[in-house]
Parts: C-alpha cells; sequence; structure tokens
C-alpha cells in the first residue's frame, strides 16, 4: 500500500521501497516506546506513518527545488539562451504566459516535469506532460500558420 501511495504521488520504486523501510523502522521505534496503542490495525498505522514520511519527503524536495530556481531565475542564463534565437523568442512570446513560461522552463532551462507540475500546481507528473505536449502543439501550430520549417531555428 505505502508502495503503491508513493508510485502514484510521483515518486519512483526505489522511492517507494526507502519509503516503506523507514515506515517500519519508524513503527518498530514506536511499538518499543508504547506509542502504539492498538486503536487501529498496524497496517493502517503503517500506512498513515508512510503517507507522512513521503509528505514530509516531497515538501524538502519542493523547498529546494524552489530556492534553487530562484537562485536561476535571477542570473542572466535563461536572457542569454532567448536573446541568441530571435525568432524563437518571437513564437514563444505569441503563446499565452503560462504556455510560454513552461515550454522555456521544460526546454531551455532543463526543469523536470516533477518541478513543473509543483510550479504550475497541477496534480500530478503525468498532467504536467499533459500540460506541456498542449503547449508545444500551441507552439507547433503557430509555427506552421507562420510558414516557419526546422531548419528556421537552427543555428
Amino acid at each position: 500500500m505505502i508502495s503503491v501511495m508513493v508510485l502514484k504521488n510521483s515518486g519512483s520504486q526505489e522511492e517507494a521501497d526507502d519509503v516503506f523501510q523507514e515506515s517500519i523502522i519508524a513503527l518498530h521505534r514506536q511499538v518499543k516506546q508504547g506509542r502504539f496503542e492498538g486503536k487501529s490495525s498496524i497496517k493502517t498505522y503503517l500506512y498513515s506513518i508512510g503517507k507522512n514520511l513521503w509528505i514530509r519527503q516531497l515538501s524538502k524536495i519542493n523547498r529546494h527545488v524552489a530556492l534553487d530556481m530562484e537562485k536561476l531565475e535571477k542570473s542572466a542564463y535563461v536572457d542569454s539562451l532567448l536573446t541568441s534565437n530571435e525568432k524563437l523568442r518571437g513564437l514563444l512570446a505569441k503563446l499565452d504566459e503560462a504556455c510560454n513560461r513552461l515550454l522555456t522552463e521544460y526546454y531551455l532551462m532543463g526543469i523536470s516535469h516533477q518541478v513543473i507540475m509543483g510550479r504550475f500546481n497541477l496534480g500530478s507528473v503525468d498532467a504536467a506532460r499533459n500540460k506541456k505536449h498542449r503547449c508545444m502543439k500551441k507552439l507547433m501550430d503557430i509555427i506552421k500558420s507562420g510558414g516557419f520549417k526546422k531548419s528556421d531555428f537552427l543555428d
């Protein structure tokens, strides 16, 4: 149950295994300290421990990512990438702000789907992938309607 919960909430199998092991250790510790009162089944109690551990781990990841993003946004890196290709920058500007930002962060800054999920308040990594795909489709429609070819954007 813990593995399924972690996997459904942006985790990998390795992370799911780690959370399960940490949950077992925490349960053992709580039983030894007399903190498990038996008001719920061990299965339910263990799941609750795992869920809390995973939530804490995700919040730590998001906090570190947010700090890294702030540093990156303050740098001139993104501006230099966009200004080096005037045509691409012009096309991105034709997109709505959310799509412009999402594609810039994903393709130019190398931000992962997981981080995009958090930054755009999407419910899952799959939702982030779908949003990126829809934004990319919009960009491709703009490119096609403008008579551009892929080679127009290669330096």
